[in-house]
């Protein structure tokens, strides 16, 4: 049985090998894929283990904001009608408040989860155990302030999609 850190680079490197080659899936096929990858990804996640903290990493981010942009823009042109949804973020509403609906992005969910998980795993393989320490806090550092939120938001809009090819595959 694997680790949990095996586990998440597994399944991490499977994610970024799926969304760097969505056009080679028919939409339906990646987003049913997705709908597999994103639970199991937040699951795995929050079983890294906490490993101390740092401040800054002593490596060199590789992703690139152009980089995120062309992949964010060819997942746009392949989601088409299928990219955008409505969210409401009501976590920091007080009892008066009225929640507001914010138009979210699936292309934007899904190259800001990859972004930060493909920036360590460029590492993984090459480093020593004091850098695999920075990785996975890098990683879960990462979950817990930035990427959760993507996956949740990104599970139900993928659900609502699969819904949609259910019925009408029916």
């Amino acid at each position: 049985m694997l680790e949990p850190i095996d586990e998440f680079v597994e399944t991490a490197t499977q994610f970024c090998h799926l969304v760097e080659d969505h056009e080679s899936e028919p939409l339906d096929r990646f987003i049913r894929k997705l709908q597999q990858f994103l639970p199991l990804m937040y699951y795995q996640a929050v079983k890294l283990p906490d490993v101390g903290s740092r401040s800054e990493p002593s490596y060199q981010r590789e992703i690139t904001h152009d980089q995120w942009q062309s992949l964010f823009g060819r997942l746009v042109q392949y989601l088409g009608v299928h990219d955008q949804y409505w969210i409401v973020h009501d976590v920091d509403l007080v009892a008066d408040d009225v929640p507001e609906a914010i138009l979210s992005s699936l292309a934007d969910d899904v190259t800001d989860i990859w972004r930060d998980l493909k920036n360590g795993l460029l590492y993984w393989e090459a480093a020593d155990e004091p850098l695999r320490r920075e990785l996975i806090w890098q990683w879960r550092f990462h979950f817990y302030g930035h990427w959760s939120d993507h996956v949740i938001d990104a599970m139900r809009a993928v659900n609502r999609m699969c819904q949609e090819f259910e019925h009408d595959e029916d």
